[in-house]
């Protein structure tokens, strides 16, 4: 599983279209979440 974080920043390194083609490549799971704002925290455990 393959997990973007820190979604909430404004200037992300790596934007979402890019870690789905990442991880659909090494045939990964992929999911964002921010400890921020707990999103998507819960789903990634």
């Amino acid at each position: 599983m393959l997990v973007g974080n820190k979604i909430d920043k404004e200037n992300r390194e790596v934007d979402r279209n890019e870690g789905l083609k990442f991880a659909r490549k090494h045939s990964m799971l992929f999911i964002e979440a921010s400890a921020k704002t707990c999103d998507g925290v819960q789903c990634a455990f």
